[in-house]
């Protein structure tokens, strides 16, 4: 029982951010469901995989509950309460009655119509959302679900965001999101996406719906994955499963673009789909459950909301290859200049315009590229010393991850040591340490203090600077003698 009214009934379910369950309100006599805060620890053993809440948990909480407050119906599971004072702060929504979109597709592929169904339900959620301000971050299978009287509902409010990009953000360390559906810009750090990021995993969906497989295959490797979201061009629907209209195989590579601005509004993406869908008053089958078409059916689906605040209304465009950015020369003459400022007085003009065309060159060149190493590096270094630690993580780790087996002997070994250590760096900013960031540290000391009078000076001041943070942290005994080590060294 929780506060002499939610009779809890069983059925928990986990997830990043909390445990739910469903319950009854005794007040209304009505299935709810309760949200428990309780955060997931991935470094904790199999016994104990919740982690005590943090200030920052509870304010990403209590921001959760505003937001359900303020989108309730129509779409999103209704607000019932929350209470956020007390050892278990909890929110309780109205209980959707079916299951969610990944459960449904283990079970059955949705015939054409089915899935068109749940796409334009889909869009016209995230329309009805974004024209409230608000930016879901995680759209994707799991976080979908479809009633059995054939609604559907987005649902996880978790990690969202307001749109405006000066309100005040709980996010720390890595931005979240889920592999396989994170748009490429959350990939890349962007602190303060926009509602293109919620399309691009709408397309993910949709990809998903009609194609039966992902966008990207996953073979055990996030990281690859995570570079084709970034970098590679989504393949095109009409190579996937053929007999797909023009409109319809536009649309949704129009979703899967890799800049924003060229992903389409959820008004504009539904078209192609609406030809699918049945007229009301046809004839379907009325006992069948989770039938996405029931809506339309009946003309009870919900009409597409008003454009987004601050977004217009544009036809999909399809990403090509680049065609503008700078040269080879130029993009050279830009990282002198960037390292010139870093090394001199911090970021300036050349730096902003490197950040500027970073994007633009790695789609061109890719991460493998050497200028391109170099110039991600320099972003990460910049973003580093304007205290932008998500963007600098996340850039420091694409280059640990490229020069990954690079030894001693080679002329880029200074650059991942670099990277890696910016890594540890950046991962110190969060609230707590993670558990692999001291013993990252300390095969990185012992691979400098291993090559003796050979180390590069500037390599073993940053190494013993990051040791003497993670000291400040509370670190071990060994973090401590490392960093005497090194001293001794200098």
């Amino acid at each position: 029982m929780v506060d002499n009214r939610f009779e809890l009934m069983g059925g928990e379910s986990s997830g990043g951010m909390g445990v739910v369950c469903k319950a009854i309100d005794l007040e209304s006599g009505k299935p709810v469901a309760v949200k428990f805060l309780a955060p997931w620890d991935p470094h904790a053993g199999d016994g104990a995989r919740v982690r005590p809440w943090t200030s920052t948990d509870l304010k990403r909480f209590h921001r959760e509950c505003d937001i359900q407050r303020e989108l309730s119906g129509q779409g999103v599971p209704g607000y019932v309460h929350s209470r956020l004072t007390g050892a278990r702060p909890y929110l309780v929504t109205e209980y959707v009655d079916g299951l969610d979109l990944r459960a449904l597709l283990t079970q059955r592929r949705p015939g054409r119509a089915d899935a068109a169904a749940i796409t334009v339900q889909l869009l016209r959620i995230l329309g009805r959302v974004h024209s409230r301000g608000v930016i879901h971050r995680d759209v994707k299978p799991s976080n979908i679900m479809i009633a059995k009287d054939g609604r559907l509902f987005l649902v996880d409010f978790g990690i969202s965001l307001p749109m405006d990009p000066q309100a005040t953000r709980h996010t720390v360390g890595r931005t979240p999101g889920s592999l396989g559906f994170m748009a490429p810009e959350i990939l890349q750090g962007e602190r303060s996406p926009g509602p293109p990021a919620d399309l691009y995993g709408a397309g993910c969906t949709i990809f998903l719906l009609f194609a039966a497989r992902p966008v990207f295959e996953y073979g055990g490797n996030e990281f690859q994955v995570e570079y084709h979201h970034r970098l590679t061009p989504a393949p095109r629907l009409s190579t996937v499963i053929g007999d797909v209209s023009e409109a319809m195989d536009e649309t949704v590579a129009g979703l899967l673009a890799k800049s924003p601005s060229e992903r389409p509004t959820p008004e504009v993406a539904e078209r192609p789909f609406l030809d699918m869908l049945p007229r009301p008053g046809s004839r379907g089958n009325p006992g069948e459950q989770y039938d996405p078409k029931r809506p339309f059916l009946e003309g009870t689906a919900s009409a597409p909301s008003a454009p987004a605040r601050g977004g217009p209304t544009r036809r999909p465009v399809v990403r090509r290859s680049p065609t503008s950015g700078p040269s080879r020369d130029a993009l050279r003459s830009l990282c002198l200049g960037a390292s010139e400022e870093l090394r001199d007085a911090g970021p300036g003009d050349c730096a902003r315009r490197l950040v500027d065309v970073l994007p633009v060159v790695r789609r061109r060149w890719t991460d493998a590229d050497g200028d391109v190493l170099s110039a991600l590096l320099l972003c990460a270094e910049a973003a580093r010393a304007e205290g932008d630690w998500v963007s600098a993580g996340s850039r420091f780790r694409a280059v640990a991850r490229q020069l990954r087996g690079v030894g001693p002997g080679s002329p880029s070994y200074g650059s991942q040591v670099r990277a890696r250590l910016g890594a540890v760096e950046s991962q110190l900013n969060e609230d707590r340490i993670p558990e692999e960031a001291p013993p990252d540290w300390c095969g990185i000391a012992c691979e400098v203090l291993e090559l003796g009078q050979d180390a590069r000076p500037d390599l073993v001041a940053l190494c013993r600077e990051v040791g003497e943070e993670l000291l400040a942290c509370g670190s071990s005994t060994e973090v401590a003698e490392l960093c005497e080590r090194l001293a001794g060294s200098a």
